[in-house]
Parts: structure tokens; C-alpha cells; sequence
């Protein structure tokens, strides 16, 4: 019974010794990085869907797409990939901004086919 105690104080210690990082101001939180991130996919598949074999006018369709998403979110290109680069030197960030993504396309998906029937 000790251990299992002594195991739930140390993981407790570890939890509330971890490093949570302040994002920058000029970071996009979590919650909107990946619904920005979700619509970059779904841009990427719509590209890749039309040009499959065209890979100059593939490119061209996710640039247009990208510029869309950007506008829709009230952003741009250069702000997007500052966060985006910001994200990737923290990995553990970076895991719950993808982890978060994949739960968020899950929620889409499920409400899609709900919608569908």
C-alpha cells in the first residue's frame, strides 16, 4: 500500500514539475492552431484529389487553397509558419497541438456523418 502511494506522490511531483511553457503573443494558441492545421489538410487532400498526376498545377491548387484557409482564420502565410516553426521546436507542444488535431478532425467527421444519415 506504501508503494503504490509513494508511486501516486511521485507521479503527482513529475505532473506539477513540468514544464508548461507561456506561448509568445505572437503564437497561435492550441485551440486555433489546429483548426488551422485541420483546414491545411483538408486543402492538401482537395489539392491532391483534382491534380493528381499535375504536380505544377497541384501546387498551384494548394497555394490558392492555403491563401483561402488564411483568409478564412484572419491570418497569413508568414504568421502561420512562425507558429508552426514555433510548435516544432517544442515537442511535447507539438505532440498536444497534433493530438489535438487529430481529436478535433475525429469531432468533424463524426458530425459530417451524422449529418449525412
Amino acid at each position: 500500500m506504501k508503494s503504490i502511494l509513494l508511486i501516486a506522490v511521485a507521479f503527482l511531483f513529475f505532473l506539477s514539475c513540468t514544464d508548461n511553457k507561456a506561448l509568445p503573443a505572437d503564437i497561435f494558441p492550441v485551440s486555433k492552431m489546429k483548426v488551422i492545421v485541420w483546414d491545411m489538410e483538408i486543402a492538401d487532400q482537395t489539392a491532391i484529389n483534382k491534380y493528381t498526376y499535375k504536380k505544377d498545377s497541384l501546387r498551384m491548387e494548394a497555394t490558392g487553397l492555403y491563401q483561402q484557409v488564411f483568409a478564412r482564420h484572419k491570418t497569413d502565410k508568414k504568421t502561420f509558419y512562425k507558429s508552426l516553426a514555433y510548435y516544432q521546436s517544442y515537442p511535447d507542444l507539438m505532440k498536444v497541438l497534433f493530438d489535438s488535431v487529430t481529436s478535433y478532425g475525429t469531432r468533424q467527421k463524426n458530425s459530417a456523418y451524422k449529418r449525412a444519415y
